[in-house]
């Protein structure tokens, strides 16, 4: 032996069993930082990735004139730039439709514009104009078609070559066509937005500043618009990052991950230690120096850290990769499309400092412990467990329920506390962590279950052109083509109205921390409600609102006489945290409400501004509807109202005050009929684009968020699983140990008369107790944590949580399981020991 640091090899190699179960605890570890890192960072790469897909660009530069644009896009610190012209507006011949003719460059189309086409192409040349999907079906135009815009001074001739996949078109603005834009054909009398990426990876903002400021641009509220997410995730963002929040979260989960792993790693190495500190006295004795002793320790945690790390790295990154693949597969990644696992170098260096820095901290107690040992005490085999006072141990309780075995078996783990503490810390923490990550997955899914199970309906039916009413012939048609188990008709408008003052509850705004509407019109003593839903409605989908009654009935003959069934309540959190339903108004069923009259009451319309309202109110100009019923949710969604009230009406008893209207939205509800609903989605495919139809399945926006809330569990169990394990093996090496330490002990027990079943019985107990604890502060933990986030997170849903008792409970008991196992392997060895052997040893 050449040096006393040979020792190590020898030694590892003589503990296969013990050195394979540290170097796995040491790898799960790796895998775990490794794989968090390499997710993170995959994940904010392909996001960044997804938003550069939606457009690509880090700033805006705009209402900046032709030689300015020329100035920013030649800067050298411009890595590529578009150009974007906002157009006039024209109005379309022989129609009474206006459009707005928007132009953009070749960089424009491929960068900016880039929602998915679905005819056609996008413009190459002056005149070619690429529209969206709604648009096409309100024009009810097909590709080829020609256009005349007729301008102020002009006459434009334009032609569609591509239509676009877009958001519903709304009828309150000009249509959109988007035309082709030569670079020489920017003008001096036009204002241009100017969309560009910097060369630089950082300080992007001073950069963009500079050079706003060298094209001698004047800087106004709105001349640089930031694209936030992007920049953020880049650590570019003018507030606060995105990408500290991943770090931070990083940073939770590798303390966890590390806490974890050191009461293993120390164990570990504290067994290793107690098993040898007989040997180390003699290398003492004969020379070694504290120095010497301390580089055997440490040196074991550096060839066992070199052996883990590859293989944790390799392991984690197959694990995530190809993973993610078998059990999520090419589907939506939360809400990434083109979520793409990366090898990052960088990672391997941070995990490898993570992964050192938790060796280290292992063993540097039981490296010292080894260090400061006298050669006298080492030889005379005095280990870590102590005599202390007997008072201190009794365990009566533990012994009236388990016998002298029990008894025995709780002052065992009392001699050695601050193992049995660290043990059961770590089985603690992953208890906790799968309570808590479950119940809280599990409260997700139960308000978004809850929130859908309130809404009526599974799809919804409009038009394209936002608020049109239906005819009846395209009513009786799609009544014919869809079969559900129940259909509803309404007409949704969303209008400004006006209350008297005094009809405002005072304690609204103090308890709901928001205003009932808006104070413009005070001083003449109503209250301006901007955008109440307004719902006139058969009688079918009046009764919906019954279940809902905070007073009155849904009494159909006053409602067709003109009554009105008014929404009006909130739900608040107060400073203690309890829940409140407060009203936004003090009618009472009898009451009449008075309205200003407006000739249009929409609040989109420029009749229902704030000037008409006052003028109506100053002429006495009102309409007086009776409050028949009051409820506290819209009956269609099973909402509270928000900041106002809403109501609703007969259609019969709309038409005396607001003329007769169509219904708007057909609403309906499938029940469980699948073949209904693939027919209805197949038949509104068919006809979307030619009838100017917009459907919403909300079932297919349920089973999305289910698919998100699965491929979150995903992760989450991955974690526990994984840090689980380490917390096994961390069981399995503490027993053992303790067995180990304490064969002489045992075989003397078993000499002066305990029997085999008395000695296994206890040695049980001893393991089973460390489940116990476990479960005890565990349980009691998980509970607090759950309860505090639920708390925390109260607005996330309107809902009763019911506590999942069945895996909290399993969970339990399946930590007190996990220690009893534990205890079945090392039992083998005291049984194949004999009492000469035992009482003999001298380890």
């Amino acid at each position: 032996m050449k040096s006393y640091s040979q020792i190590t090899n020898r030694y590892m190699k003589e503990n296969k069993k013990r050195t394979a179960l540290t170097i796995v605890g040491i790898t799960l570890a790796t895998v775990l930082i490794f794989a968090v890192g390499t997710f993170l960072l995959s994940f904010r790469d392909s996001y960044i990735a997804s938003i550069r897909a939606e457009g690509d660009y880090e700033f805006q530069v705009r209402n900046i004139n032709k030689e300015q644009v020329d100035k920013v896009i030649n800067n050298a610190e411009i890595k590529d730039s578009s150009i974007f012209n906002q157009g006039e507006v024209y109005s379309l011949k022989d129609s009474v439709k206006t459009v707005n003719l928007s132009q953009g460059n070749k960089e424009y189309f491929e960068k900016i514009k880039t929602k998915e086409i679905l005819e056609g192409r996008e413009p190459e040349k002056t005149g070619e104009v690429i529209i969206d999907s709604s648009e096409k079906a309100l024009l009810k135009s097909k590709l080829g078609d020609e256009y005349t815009l007729i301008g102020v001074n002009e006459e434009v001739k334009v032609q569609i070559v591509g239509v676009y996949k877009a958001a519903s078109y709304s009828s309150e603005g000009p249509i959109t066509f988007t035309t082709y834009l030569e670079n020489s054909a920017i003008n001096l009398d036009s204002n241009y937005t100017v969309y560009v990426n910097l060369n630089s990876e950082k300080d992007k903002q001073e950069i963009i500043d500079k050079v706003i400021s060298n094209a001698n641009i004047q800087v106004e509220e709105n001349t640089k618009i930031e694209n936030l997410e992007l920049l953020y995730l880049t650590g570019n963002g003018s507030g606060k990052s995105i990408a500290v929040a991943l770090k931070n979260m990083a940073i939770f989960v590798v303390i966890i991950i590390m806490i974890c792993t050191i009461t293993v790693i120390y164990n570990s190495f504290n067994i290793s230690v107690m098993e040898r500190i007989k040997y180390f006295g003699i290398l003492k004795a004969i020379g070694a120096t504290p120095k010497q002793i301390k580089k055997i320790i440490f040196k074991e945690g550096i060839l066992m850290g070199l052996i883990a790390l590859p293989i944790g790295c390799l392991v984690g990154f197959i694990a995530l990769k190809y993973g993610m693949k078998i059990f999520i597969g090419d589907d939506l990644l939360i809400f990434l499309t083109n979520f793409n696992v990366k090898f990052y170098p960088s990672i391997i260096l941070v995990t490898a400092i993570l992964v050192s820095v938790t060796i280290w901290l292992s063993i540097l107690g039981p490296a010292r412990k080894a260090q400061k040992v006298s050669a006298v005490e080492a030889m005379r085999n005095k280990n870590e467990i102590k005599i202390g006072k007997i008072k201190r141990r009794k365990g009566k309780f533990v012994e009236k329920i388990f016998g002298i075995e029990g008894s025995l078996a709780y002052k065992n783990t009392r001699r050695t506390p601050f193992r049995f503490f660290v043990t059961v810390i770590a089985l603690t923490v992953s208890l906790i962590l799968f309570n808590v990550f479950y119940g809280f997955l599990d409260y997700t899914k139960q308000a978004v279950s809850q929130m859908y199970m309130n809404i009526v309906f599974d799809s919804s039916l409009t038009k394209a052109n936002e608020g049109e009413e239906f005819t009846q012939d395209e009513i009786n048609e799609v009544n014919k083509n869809i079969s559900a188990k129940e259909k509803y008709e309404c007409y949704l408008g969303y209008s400004n109205l006006a209350i008297p003052i005094d009809r405002v509850n005072g304690e609204y705004e103090g308890k709901a921390n928001r205003p009932v509407g808006s104070d413009i019109i005070d001083d003449t003593g109503y209250r301006e409600i901007t955008g109440a839903s307004i719902y006139i409605e058969g009688e079918k989908e009046l009764k919906l609102a019954e279940q809902y009654l905070l007073d009155g009935k849904i009494d159909m003959e006053a409602l067709k006489n003109g009554g009105v069934v008014l929404i009006d309540s909130t739900k608040t959190t107060n400073e203690d945290g309890s829940k409140e339903i407060i009203r936004a108004t003090n009618y009472k069923v009898g009451d009449k409400i008075k309205i200003p009259k407006l000739d249009n009451y929409s609040s989109k319309n420029e009749e229902s501004n704030d000037t008409n309202i006052r003028a109506a109110i100053n002429n006495n100009n009102f309409i007086e509807v009776p409050v028949v019923a009051i409820v506290e949710k819209d009956p269609f969604v099973g909402e509270y109202v928000s900041g106002g009230i809403e109501l609703l009406l007969h259609k019969d008893g709309s038409a005396k005050y607001f003329g007769k209207v169509n219904p708007n939205s057909l609403l309906f509800d499938f029940g469980d009929d699948e073949n209904s609903t693939v027919d209805a989605i197949k038949y509104i495919d068919g006809v979307k684009d030619a009838k100017g139809y917009a459907y919403t399945d909300i079932g297919d926006q349920v089973n999305q968020i289910e698919q998100m809330y699965g491929q979150v569990e995903f992760f989450v169990y991955c974690f526990i699983a994984i840090v689980t394990v380490i917390s096994v093996v961390n069981i399995f090496n503490t027993i053992s140990t303790n067995l180990l330490l304490r064969r002489k002990e045992f075989s003397t027990l078993r000499a002066i008369g305990m029997t085999e079943n008395q000695l296994r019985k206890s040695v049980m107990l001893e393991g089973t107790l460390y489940g116990v604890f476990a479960a005890i502060f565990g349980g009691i933990g998980s509970t607090a944590l759950l309860l505090l986030l639920i708390k925390i997170s109260g607005g996330l849903a309107d809902i009763k949580y019911n506590f999942a008792y069945i895996p909290f409970s399993l969970s339990i008991v399946a930590a007190i399981a996990l220690t009893y196992i534990s205890t079945m392997i090392p039992l083998r060895k005291l049984r194949d020991l004999s009492i000469v052997e035992g009482i003999n040893d001298d380890e």
